[in-house]
């Protein structure tokens, strides 16, 4: 057998055993990832019951809580209707009597500082008065 032939060979089988033990090595890793994935899902699967369980628990509490909320609010509508009348009856009445009485009121705060102008005017007249006599006097 030629040389060249049997060096031939040799590459052959060397490249060969090359992708046999990176092949191996590959399914090694791909074993390996396959059991933590096993186990894993184990864990999972062992976990994930009671935390459905717990999550109806909440679920099953909260319609309660919902159903009672919708029970009080149906109670206490007629009160809340009655409470929204009762706020709109005592705007109407404060715009009816400003309006009404609003005018009647300006018009007596005017007279009363008209007044009060003319008791001042009187008085520093008066007061003036008083100095020029006793200046007179003098």
């Amino acid at each position: 057998m030629p040389y060249s032939v049997s060096i031939a060979i040799w590459v052959v089988v060397v490249v060969f055993a090359a992708i046999a033990f990176f092949f191996i090595r590959f399914l090694s890793q791909i074993t390996k990832v396959g059991h933590e994935s096993e186990t894993a899902l184990k864990t999972i699967n062992a976990k994930l019951p009671p935390l459905i369980d717990r999550a109806d628990q909440i679920m099953n509490k909260a319609d309660l809580t919902v159903d009672r909320v919708n029970s009080t609010l149906d109670q206490i509508e007629v009160p809340l209707q009655y409470a929204k009348m009762l706020g709109q009856i005592v705007s109407e009445s404060k715009s009816n009597i400003s309006a009404k009485f609003g005018r009647s009121l300006m018009a007596l705060l005017a007279g009363i500082k008209a007044g009060k102008a003319i008791v001042s005017s009187l008085r520093s007249h008066f007061s003036r008065g008083k100095t020029d006599d006793s200046l007179e006097q003098e």
